[in-house]
């Protein structure tokens, strides 16, 4: 049985003044053991303005201690009142030895009123559940406990009333007064929620096996106690408590209260191994004001926002500091250790696997996995989603990493590069649809960083299969735009295009995702590389046949580019309309015509700079200075407003021209 202590009383005159000792609901429980009759040796005085107190004729009359071991305690409590204002309500001389008996009769009443509210849960059962299944009479009592409380109060009001004069003259209250009953059931309700959840801490035989580690089994342990008793308040307890105590909140703030303090101390007893670190963080993010107080049943009734939070924000913000350095380091690590492993793979010069026919790479799949299980623990771990932000940072770390080491792989020059660079096409394919499509909780600076990253790792990767191709191209692109391909344009193209599909039918094993990639590298490239020489000024048309003519021949080398590099899979579609619309430029005799190409051109292509235009124009020898100066000048003037809204992919950026642009 708990210490209980009451409140001292107000005020004691004379030889009362010895009954100022505090009354311990253990020292009750041993004075009913050892004077259970003795006090009761000479027969009660009679309570004069008590008539209304006897209980009517032929009944039987009980004494106050057969009134408490029946749990009557409400009457046990009104004979007690009688006989005290019988002694301390007049003027008459007061008996001592009759208030020695009234105080330990008193001591007796408390002791059983302690002992009901004590016994307010039934013992812990292993099934759990809430709802308590103490009984009927466990409730009763408990009731009728209740009531005596509030009628205790309302005589300690009374009697500090009577002290301070309320009446015809000041009073003087009986030592014990007051009781501070109320006080008291509070301090004994904390006593028992503290030595239930020390209980449930302790208790090995609700410990689970699923859990690791001893703190992660006593805070579950102790979550789950402080959970089944909530619901035993609500369900039972409640019942027996008038609304205007709330009890259910007095509850559940002492059960806060005191689970907060365990998981305090916790925090600053020792260094928290990390799995345990983020198991108290579940706990106090999640679990406490998501599933405990947000259950149905509780949430109806306790003022969670009264309540605040289970830790105090500077443990919370150490705790997921600490529980985030070790995420970063831990996925840091993984991934370093995957890349360490994928080279070392690369320059042993076995070859990558085969997974239906196409070379892999695990990497992009061991990274990926390492990234998004953190995270996917992080977001139920941490409060703030937000948070996860420094784990998925790592991904662009490690991309600058795998850059760098494949980099250096190519310089190499081993024997299997081929293979393991088209693997790693598939890998950097990967990393690209996970940050584009797949990475939601990447903040827009890091997604912007890692597609930078990815578009270096393309180029390595790309590169590597597409540079050799173009070295061969320039025998044929050396041909675009002179006398000779005025004459056999057609002849020019179907060699290039030739050249490069033998080139591509050797990469037949690379994936086909990855191949529609390179060919579409491929057609811009190439398409870039015939704008070039157009703006090379090696060719100049001086009448409107030769512009003519080279206009078809353009139109005609444009269709027959797109219709191959389609074929094969290229989804740069634009391209071809980008060199109709030259095409177009160089076909138009009229100035005004002209201009209104160039400028709408313009409008749909911002990067064309006045070098391009300048460029384009000196094919047109018709043109005069005049014309070329009126046409300039309007694309410039009205440049600002029309690429303002213009998010065209860029072209004329990668066409590189000599020349001043004036």
């Amino acid at each position: 049985m708990m210490d209980v202590e009451t409140e001292p009383p107000v005020k004691a005159k004379g030889t009362r003044g010895k009954y100022l000792n505090k009354l311990k609901l253990s020292e009750l429980v041993k004075r009913t053991k050892r004077h259970p009759t003795e006090d009761r040796k000479s027969k009660h005085h009679a309570c004069p303005s008590a008539e209304d107190n006897r209980p009517p004729a032929g009944e039987e009359v009980l004494s106050l201690e057969e009134k408490l071991k029946q749990g009557l305690l409400e009457e046990a409590c009104k004979e007690l009142l009688c006989r005290e204002e019988q002694l301390f309500g007049g003027s008459c001389q007061q008996d001592e030895e009759q208030v020695d008996r009234l105080h330990r009769d008193n001591e007796l009443l408390l002791l059983r009123l302690w002992t009901a509210v004590h016994d307010s849960f039934s013992p812990p059962s292993a099934g759990g559940g809430g709802g308590g299944g103490g009984g009927a009479d466990r409730l009763e009592a408990l009731r009728r406990a209740v009531r005596v409380v509030q009628r205790q109060e309302e005589h300690d009001t009374l009697w500090g009333d009577r002290c301070r004069g309320g009446g015809a003259e000041e009073e003087e209250a009986p030592a014990w007064r007051p009781h501070g009953c109320l006080n008291t059931h509070d301090t004994l309700l904390r006593s028992t929620v503290e030595s239930r959840l020390k209980t449930a801490a302790e208790d090995v035989s609700l410990a689970s096996d699923v859990l690791s580690s001893p703190l992660k089994r006593e805070v579950c342990q102790v979550g789950r106690r402080l959970k089944e008793d909530l619901l035993t308040v609500v369900r039972d307890i409640r019942l027996c408590y008038p609304e205007d105590m709330d009890v259910v909140n007095l509850y559940a703030g002492l059960y806060h209260q005191v689970f907060s303090s365990r998981l305090t101390q916790r925090v600053h007893s020792a260094a928290l191994e990390p799995d345990d670190c983020g198991y108290l963080l579940v706990w106090v993010n999640h679990i406490y004001p998501e599933d405990i107080l947000g259950h149905a049943e509780l949430c109806a009734h306790i003022d969670t926002h009264a309540l605040g939070t289970l830790l105090p924000a500077d443990d919370h913000t150490l705790l997921e500091e600490q529980y985030l350095t070790y995420k970063q380091d831990q996925v840091n690590s993984w991934v370093s250790t995957a890349l360490k492993q994928e080279v070392e793979h690369w320059q042993s010069g076995r070859s990558p696997e085969m997974i239906d026919v196409y070379c892999f790479s695990p990497l992009a799949v061991l990274v990926l996995e390492a990234v998004n299980s953190s995270v996917t623990e992080a977001r139920c771990v941490l409060r703030e989603q937000s948070h996860t932000h420094r784990i998925t940072a790592q991904l662009h770390c490690f991309l600058m990493s795998y850059k760098s080491r494949l980099e250096e792989f190519v310089k190499e020059k081993h024997p299997n590069c081929p293979n393991v660079m088209k693997a790693n096409l598939v890998c950097v394919k990967q990393f690209r649809d996970y940050v584009e499509q797949t990475a939601v909780c990447l903040p827009e600076e890091v997604k912007t960083s890692c597609l930078a990253a990815l578009s270096e790792l393309e180029d390595c990767c790309y590169g590597y299969f597409t540079c050799p191709i173009h070295l061969e191209l320039k025998v044929w692109y050396r041909q675009l735009w002179t006398q000779g391909w005025m004459q056999d344009g057609e002849k020019v193209v179907d060699g290039l295009l030739s050249l490069l599909h033998e080139h591509l039918s050797h990469l037949s094993d690379i994936k086909p995702t990855c191949m529609e990639v390179l060919v579409s590298r491929l057609h811009s490239a190439v398409s870039v590389e015939y704008v070039r020489r157009m703006m090379k000024r090696k060719l100049r048309m001086k009448s409107r046949q030769e512009q003519e003519t080279a206009a078809r021949l353009m139109l005609d080398d444009a269709h027959n580019l797109d219709l191959y590099f389609t074929d094969q899979g290229s989804r740069e579609t634009g391209v071809s309309a980008v060199l109709s619309r030259l095409a177009e430029v160089i076909r138009l005799q009229d100035p005004g015509s002209i201009q209104l190409e160039v400028a709408t051109l313009a409008r749909d292509y911002p990067d064309l700079s006045a070098r391009h235009v300048s460029a384009l124009l000196s094919v047109k020898s018709t043109l005069s200075s005049a014309d070329l100066r009126s046409i300039k000048l309007s694309v410039e003037e009205v440049r600002p407003s029309l690429s303002s809204t213009n998010h065209s992919l860029p072209f004329f950026s990668k066409v590189t021209v000599k020349g001043t642009g004036k």
